[in-house]
């Protein structure tokens, strides 16, 4: 009886020996397949990292020619105002030239007639 209980030791001890093998072989795959998903992940996350930076430069990029464009426009927009502030100072001006000019051609008038009536009057 002692052999068969020692038998059944031994092939119980196998058993366990096979099953805690098997335990351990699916332990080590399990923790590959959790290093190769960690791997991945990272890489993933490197990945959006980088998409994520990208993504700002764009935006900032943009934003900034959005500004620029606002910027361009809104001096073409106030260009009108300019001008027509230029044209009413150019028309002012020339109507003190006008003024100043009647007031010339007046006074050359005038002295022109001043000088035919001393011509008469000698």
């Amino acid at each position: 009886m002692r052999g068969r209980a020692e038998k059944r030791r031994a092939e119980a001890a196998k058993a366990a020996r096979a099953a805690t093998e098997a335990a351990a072989r699916r332990t080590l795959k399990a923790e590959r397949r959790t290093a190769s998903a960690e791997e991945a992940a990272d890489l993933a996350i490197a990945q959006l990292d980088g998409a994520k930076h990208r993504f700002a430069e764009d935006t900032d990029k943009i934003r900034q020619e959005s500004a620029q464009q606002v910027a361009d426009v809104e001096f073409v927009r106030a260009e009108p105002g300019r001008y027509r502030e230029r044209v009413a100072q150019l028309e002012e001006r020339l109507d003190t030239v006008r003024e100043e000019a009647d007031a010339a051609r007046r006074e050359r008038g005038e002295l022109a007639q001043q000088a035919e009536q001393h011509r008469c009057a000698l």
